[in-house]
C-alpha cells in the first residue's frame, strides 16, 4: 500500500482486515487517534476468528476517534481513498461521520468518543489502553450491548472470550452501575454461551465455556449501585435499552 502522492488517489485495500490495520498505521503516523473496532479488530485480535467454527465474512471497517479530533479525521479518511456522506456528516458529525469506499462498495464509519447503540459505550479516555484496536474488554462491550443479537456477534464474541485477556474488573464494574446495561449484557453472554455449546466438534468448546463462566462469576461477584437495585425493582415492566438505527459488522 502506498499513500496517496503527487495528486494519486489512494485505494481502500480489498481485504478488510488489511485495510484496517492500513488505515491505523498511517493515522498513527499522521497523530489521527484511531482504533479499530467491529469484526475488523476481532480479525486483527483473535486467530480463533479465522478457522471453524467461528471463522465469517467481514463487510466493512469501523473505527472510533474523538470528536476533538473531527476535521482532521475527516482530512484524513479522503487522503486515504474515502468520500465522505456529506449530508450525514452534517447532521451526525459530533457523534459518528461515514465515509465510503468506493471502489469496493463499503461503508465505513467512524464513532467518535463513543458508541450508542442499545446502551452508551463512552470511550474518549480508553483509545490509548491499546494499539491498533480498542482493548479487548472494550471491544466485547460493544458486542454485549446489543439486544437483537446475530450470528456474527455471537462468533465475535465467543473469538474475543477465547483469545484475548477480558479486564473483567471493567467489565463487571460497568454491569455492576447500570442495570439496563447488565440485564441486557448476561443475556447476550447466555447467548454466547449456547452458541459455544451447540458447537459440538469445537475443540475449544470446553475452554470457551469456561472462560465466559469465570466472567459471570466476577459480573454476579461486583457490588450493585443503588441506581442499579433501584433499576432492578422495576425490571422488565419497562425497556432497558434504546433501539438502535442499524449495527456494525
Amino acid at each position: 500500500m502506498t499513500q496517496a502522492t503527487g495528486g494519486s488517489v489512494r485505494v481502500p485495500l480489498e481485504g478488510v482486515r488489511e485495510e484496517a490495520l492500513a488505515l491505523m498505521a498511517a493515522a498513527a503516523q499522521r497523530g489521527v487517534l484511531l482504533r479499530a473496532l467491529g469484526g475488523a479488530a476481532v480479525a486483527i485480535r483473535c486467530p480463533s476468528s479465522a478457522q471453524p467454527p467461528l471463522a465469517r465474512v467481514y463487510k466493512d471497517v469501523d473505527v472510533v476517534g474523538t470528536d476533538r479530533q473531527n476535521r482532521e479525521i475527516q482530512g484524513f479518511m479522503r487522503s486515504m481513498g474515502y468520500r465522505g456522506d456529506d449530508q450525514f456528516n452534517a447532521l451526525q458529525g459530533s457523534e459518528r461521520l461515514l465515509f465510503w469506499d468506493d471502489t469496493h462498495g463499503r461503508q465505513l464509519d467512524v464513532f467518535l468518543d463513543k458508541i450508542k447503540m442499545c446502551h452508551e459505550l463512552r470511550l474518549r479516555d480508553r483509545l490509548t489502553v491499546d494499539d491498533i484496536t480498542l482493548a479487548p474488554v472494550d471491544l466485547l462491550l460493544t458486542k454485549l450491548q446489543v439486544v437483537q443479537t446475530n450470528e456474527r456477534d455471537l462468533k465475535d464474541s465467543a473469538a474475543l472470550i477465547l483469545d484475548c485477556e477480558i479486564d473483567a474488573d471493567r467489565l463487571a464494574k460497568m454491569l455492576g452501575s447500570d442495570w439496563g446495561w447488565w440485564r441486557t449484557a448476561t443475556e447476550v453472554l447466555a447467548k454466547v454461551d449456547a452458541y459455544v455449546a451447540a458447537q459440538t466438534d469445537f475443540a475449544r468448546r470446553d475452554e470457551g465455556r469456561a472462560n465466559i463462566a469465570r466472567l459471570r462469576q466476577s459480573i454476579d461477584a461486583q457490588p450493585k449501585s443503588i441506581g442499579w437495585k433501584a433499576r432492578a425493582r422495576i425490571g422488565d415492566r419497562i425497556r432497558w435499552y434504546e433501539l438502535p438505527e442499524e449495527d456494525y459488522q
